[in-house]
């Protein structure tokens, strides 16, 4: 009888120390599905907040390149709206002639084209200044040079352009834009010498025309 009392005690012994044996495994598994699951987690929200940041950062940089193309139109936009710009219908008169008109958001003169340097240059003579008796056999009755003021015109004579006064050796040199022009007199004055060319004088570009002006002393 002992023994069996014995045995069923070891019996019982050996059973509680399996149940607890089994308690500790199923303890010990079911923290490390816990664990493995935890982690598991941290691994997803990780993902989800690293895909909301890209998906956050893309919209920011689509945004800007947004903002860029947006400003750019405008600039684009304004440039044209610039250049359709309406200015007064005014022009400029260059150097070689040209006209330029005003353009552009500020409504300036474009630039003038480059000038190569044209006018007008000669002598003027003062003659005759002997009787036409004297003149028939002597030479020195001819013309001589005179230094005089004079005017240019347009060949219109309407408007004024420039003035000069020859030297003592009826030598003069003057600037002028290609054109047609007529010099005269810088005073119109009832008693001789009366000063003028003998027709209309034309100078293009980058050209001195030559002449020759006469005064006449009225001597007959």
């Amino acid at each position: 009888m002992r023994v069996g009392r014995l045995e069923r005690k070891n019996e019982q012994a050996r059973s509680l120390l399996w149940t607890q044996s089994r308690r500790a495994v199923n303890h010990k598994n079911m923290i490390s599905k816990n664990y493995v699951v935890f982690l598991i987690a941290i691994i997803i929200v990780a993902i989800l907040a690293g895909g909301l940041f890209l998906f956050e950062l893309s919209k920011q940089n689509n945004q800007k390149n947004v903002d860029g193309q947006n400003k750019i139109s405008e600039q684009i936009k304004n440039i044209d709206n610039s250049d359709k710009k309406t200015c007064p219908p005014e022009t400029k008169l260059c150097p070689d002639g040209s006209r330029v008109e005003k353009k552009g958001p500020n409504c300036e003169f474009d630039a003038c084209p480059a000038f190569t340097k044209s006018g007008i240059r000669g002598t003027v003579l003062l003659g005759p200044i002997c009787t036409v008796e004297n003149n028939i056999s002597n030479s020195t009755c001819a013309g001589k040079p005179y230094s005089v003021k004079l005017v240019i015109n347009t060949a219109d004579q309407k408007k004024y352009v420039s003035d000069f006064t020859s030297d003592e050796n009826g030598k003069f040199s003057v600037e002028v834009p290609p054109g047609e022009y007529f010099i005269g007199a810088s005073a119109t004055t009832p008693n001789p010498p009366y000063c003028s060319q003998s027709g209309i004088i034309k100078v293009n570009k980058g050209v001195f025309t030559d002449v020759k002006i006469y005064c006449d002393t009225g001597i007959k």
